[in-house]
């Protein structure tokens, strides 16, 4: 009977440990990025894509730091949520930053070429150009996360993100259904408020979770290569 009491119990501490590192990193996450989401919900319908793009960059750091404790969450490391998620952020803050800016600005290009070719009836090159930002939102999802794990220069951290994304689409196409599903779980039950506070590190962690064996294969990779004990 003490067994089943001790079981549980460290049960109930598991779980309220996940919801407590899932929301906190959540509201450091939600913090970095105030500038984006307070002009989203200041400027209602009268929404410019070029200020969401512009203010958006701040969510290459931020993201980068929350893919950082949710790693080590999904690894099963010691964490604490505030200390590990700032030291994430400040280390990667330069790297993450102008990758999100190359990562928008290719966007933005996109958007524009799509806005260009539909106003010309040309509505097949569009779906490229629609396609192409499709692929740079997958590709993020190795981008940020290897970023967050590995000391690598921003040019091996694309190449090794754009060869994951083609050996391991299927990761990548996993992702994008499992963000939707969530998505569309909290629409639908009407719990937005919850969304807000958990969906950033919820989906984050879905993402490690997902990509956990390709991870660890990936640092046994660069230990060999660079001869890393």
């Amino acid at each position: 009977m003490s067994n089943n009491k001790d079981l549980y119990e460290n049960k109930f501490y598991s779980i309220v440990s996940y919801i407590t590192y899932l929301f906190i990193t959540n509201f450091w996450f939600l913090v970095m990025i105030f500038p984006l989401w307070f002009y989203i919900w200041g400027a209602g319908k009268n929404i410019s894509l070029s200020l969401v793009l512009l203010c958006s960059i701040l969510i290459g750091p931020a993201v980068t730091a929350l893919f950082s404790v949710m790693g080590k969450l999904v690894r099963g490391e010691d964490i604490s949520s505030t200390k590990d998620f700032f030291h994430s952020y400040k280390i990667n803050f330069g790297q993450a930053f102008y990758i999100a800016i190359i990562i928008n600005a290719l966007i933005t290009v996109c958007y524009i070429d799509i806005g260009y070719f539909v106003s010309r009836n040309l509505m097949i090159v569009s779906y490229i150009f629609l396609a192409a930002i499709v692929i740079l939102l997958m590709l993020s999802f190795y981008i940020y996360p290897i970023l967050s794990r590995f000391n690598l220069g921003i040019i091996q951290i694309f190449k090794l993100a754009i060869r994951l994304g083609v050996k391991k689409v299927y990761i990548s196409l996993t992702s994008i259904s499992m963000i939707i599903i969530v998505l569309g779980f909290v629409k639908f039950m009407g719990i937005s408020l919850v969304g807000v506070l958990f969906g950033g590190s919820v989906i984050c962690y879905i993402i490690m979770r997902l990509q956990k064996k390709t991870m660890d294969e990936l640092e046994e990779e660069l230990k060999n290569k660079y001869n890393i004990d």
